[in-house]
């Protein structure tokens, strides 16, 4: 389900982390997002910020919140959009 790739998806940057530190773990994390992040419905701009993500601190704090609810944090997703499904998206909105 959602919940075990997410937390299977956080256990891999701690250990990337641990492995090859923060920014060289970032960069080579990229490859990975997208394999997890199609297994629970995320594409397009959802998994275009976890590509783009200038840090581990901010994929992880993708992956802790309930997705759009942390207003400093530039968002492509709604406030209260969750990775529970599907998100369609058209050139001028995600539903």
């Amino acid at each position: 389900d959602s919940d075990e790739i997410i937390d299977e998806i956080a256990w891999t940057v701690d250990r990337a982390e641990e492995h090859w530190g923060g920014e060289r773990a970032c960069r080579n994390l990229r490859k990975l997002y997208p394999s997890y992040l199609e297994r629970i419905g995320v594409h397009g701009l959802q998994a275009d910020a976890f590509q783009r993500a200038p840090s581990l601190d901010h994929v992880r704090e993708m992956l802790a919140r309930p997705i759009g609810t942390d207003p400093d944090y530039r968002n492509p997703w709604p406030a209260g959009t969750t990775l529970r499904g599907p998100v369609a998206s058209t050139a001028d909105a995600i539903a």
